[in-house]
């Protein structure tokens, strides 16, 4: 997401905090979230900050990209602030250390989601900004810090990677962009373990593209060996779609988001495996009538294309803020579990869970006081003692951004 964007709502958050953290203390129970680090302020900040989600190493610590901080340059358009990071933090003690600064010259800027743990013990992920050719790049780091850039993006293969790779079982790497291509519409691509790019797939800006543009979500890969997506963009009423890929390229559409039907629009987050073999994923909002609102779906779709809405966040509660806007985690009580930003009493974020079945329940809502974080935007990470880790680019001691442990509630 636009860090720009980010900035503002930040400050406009900032403000709206002061009026409205008596309310919240009142309305909102104690819940068991531990901040374990909070980001200091945004100019010259050597931890980063705005705060993208975590993964899990091979070491048992945690690992994280922040979107600023860092190395500072001339490059357009976040290096003012600083390239990103990536940092560490140990499970057991909670020790935060920076593990590379990007440079904005050299390597890119701007890492806008998770890493990924490779099946080498090597950390992969993208950079969408910056880099030699300007459009972004994929890397690969080692727990040393060591980095290395895999592939630069030029126009034609695809720009502004805003996702992780997905590694495959023979170690090759599948993504996509959300611009560029052919005509400027994304693409899905193939990286090998020998360092081999190739387009998989070209996204049209053609008048609602039935394949759908801006593949904004990354992929997940199914039992089926196939890979899955989502984009914001195109179908039959231009509101987003669902496809299956292959390995090869061949893409289909499984389902077109209408603006018409109660099924929600405008997926921004990549699906995530449900226990059953089935996708699940969350749209951004939904239609009403001539008029778009926030509040979005929780959906469930099989591999051969059956969807259904699990829940609606607009018929269910007062639409006046966004739909989910990352993928969801499953737990070992058998729930997903997911994140809203600006939701809850005091409008800054809650974290929800759901069954397969579309039973719901928020079972947490940040406030903005104190050391605790706000606008959770990053997906949560099941932790290596089963609680659930996560971020926040509000809030915390400096207002930019957290680390949290949230301890899940019982099931019944």
């Amino acid at each position: 997401m636009n860090g720009n964007w980010r900035l503002a709502l930040l400050m406009t958050a900032s403000m709206f905090w002061a009026g409205q953290a008596a309310a919240a203390a009142a309305a909102t129970p104690r819940q068991p979230v531990t901040t374990l680090h909070s980001f200091c302020e945004d100019a010259g900040c050597p931890d980063g900050s705005f705060v993208e989600g975590l993964v899990r190493g091979p070491d048992r610590a945690y690992y994280g990209v922040t979107t600023w901080g860092g190395i500072t340059g001339s490059i357009w358009p976040y290096t003012p602030y600083g390239a990103g990071v990536v940092y560490r933090i140990d499970a057991a003690t909670g020790r935060f250390s920076i593990l590379h600064q990007f440079d904005p010259a050299l390597e890119g800027s701007a890492p806008s989601s998770r890493l990924t743990l490779g099946s080498d013990g090597n950390l992969y992920g993208t950079l969408s900004g910056g880099s030699p050719g300007g459009f972004g790049c994929v890397f690969r780091l080692s727990l040393a810090g060591g980095l290395t850039l895999l592939h630069v993006f030029a126009i034609g293969d695809g720009t502004n990677p805003a996702n992780p790779p997905v590694q495959d079982a023979q170690g090759n790497w599948y993504g996509t962009t959300m611009y560029g291509g052919v005509d400027g519409g994304g693409t899905v691509y193939e990286l090998t373990r020998d360092g081999v790019f190739k387009v998989l797939h070209d996204f049209t800006l053609n008048e609602r593209p039935i394949h759908g543009f801006s593949a904004a979500a990354g992929l997940v890969l199914a039992r089926d060996g196939n890979f899955y997506g989502t984009t914001v963009g195109g179908g039959s009423d231009d509101g987003g779609t669902i496809y299956r890929i292959t390995p090869g390229g061949s893409l289909t559409t499984l389902h077109d988001f209408a603006k018409t039907s109660a099924d929600g629009v405008y997926p921004v987050a990549a699906m995530a495996n449900g226990p059953d073999g089935a996708l699940y994923g969350a749209t951004t909002g939904i239609w009403n009538g001539d008029q778009f609102q926030g509040a979005g779906t929780v959906f469930r779709i099989t591999t051969g294309g059956r969807f259904s809405t699990l829940y609606s966040f607009f018929e269910n509660a007062p639409p006046y803020s966004s739909g989910p806007m990352t993928p969801l985690t499953l737990m070992p009580d058998g729930y997903f579990y997911g994140v809203r930003e600006d939701d809850g009493a005091a409008n800054v974020g809650t974290i929800f869970r759901i069954s397969p079945a579309g039973e719901y329940r928020q079972v947490y809502a940040f406030t903005g006081q104190g050391n605790g974080g706000s606008y959770p935007e990053a997906a949560l990470l099941r932790g290596f003692d089963n609680a659930l880790y996560g971020t926040t680019y509000g809030g915390g001691k400096y207002g930019s951004g957290t680390v949290f442990r949230f301890a899940a509630p019982a099931s019944h």
